[in-house]
């Protein structure tokens, strides 16, 4: 529902660099949908039971779904951001390189325990879990090609 509002940090570098990637995030599309809806009262209405819905929170990161789009550098690099999920309510968290880059995701909970992984040899990553508190979780992504690789990464 929002963009991440957490500063993605990469490992071993001092520089954070931001990304001219358009925010697709639902909140955005559906202010985007309003503007181009201009007075068509059909498309606003439709619009408008949208964005209600996107305040009817179930599952996922606390305050809605996250989205952002950065890079992560080579060989090895990693990304890492800290995230806030509820207790008991289904959290996902998926990323995908642009690049085609293998990409691999970890998350990890404030005690720096490994919850889940996904290390499969695919430019997509994508971790399910249910938090047994409410806290912050380290969501890392680690690059293992030989290039710099530019991502999406979403939580419902």
């Amino acid at each position: 529902k929002q963009q991440a509002d957490v500063s993605a940090v990469n490992e071993g570098k001092k520089e954070e660099a931001t990304s001219k990637i358009k925010n697709l995030s639902p909140d955005q599309l559906v202010k985007d949908a309003k503007a181009l809806a201009s007075r068509d009262k059909v498309m606003l209405s439709w619009a408008a039971d949208i964005e209600k819905s996107l305040k009817t929170i179930t599952r996922g990161a606390s305050g809605g779904a996250l989205y952002d789009a950065h890079f992560v550098y080579s060989n090895g690099g990693t990304t890492w951001y800290n995230w806030y999920f509820d207790a008991n309510r289904l959290a996902e968290v998926g990323v995908h390189s642009m690049d085609g880059a293998d990409l691999d995701l970890y998350i990890y909970d404030e005690n720096g325990n490994l919850i889940t992984y996904d290390e499969r040899p695919t430019p997509g990553a994508y971790c399910s879990f249910t938090p047994r508190w409410t806290g912050t979780f380290k969501v890392l992504i680690k690059n293992n090609a030989t290039y710099n690789a530019t991502y999406e990464i979403f939580t419902n």
